[in-house]
């Protein structure tokens, strides 16, 4: 008995800090410039590419460097 308490005060408890996790939501971690018009975004070879409209130009983001 003493064992199903324990597990279900872990189980609470997992589902607490993940219920908290979830709360906080997501939050900006860096602000890059990609031009005056996006209209599009992808993800792929290690970077994200955004679509300028105005200016029909593509910009690479390095998720690492944020530039």
């Amino acid at each position: 008995m003493k064992t199903r308490r324990t597990l279900s005060g872990l189980a609470l408890a997992a589902l607490l800090l993940a219920a908290a996790a979830a709360a906080a939501g997501p939050r900006v971690t860096a602000v890059v410039r990609t031009g005056n018009a996006p209209c599009g975004a992808v993800a792929a070879f290690g970077a994200l590419w955004v679509a300028n409209y105005r200016s029909g130009t593509v910009v690479r983001i390095d998720p690492r460097r944020n530039r």
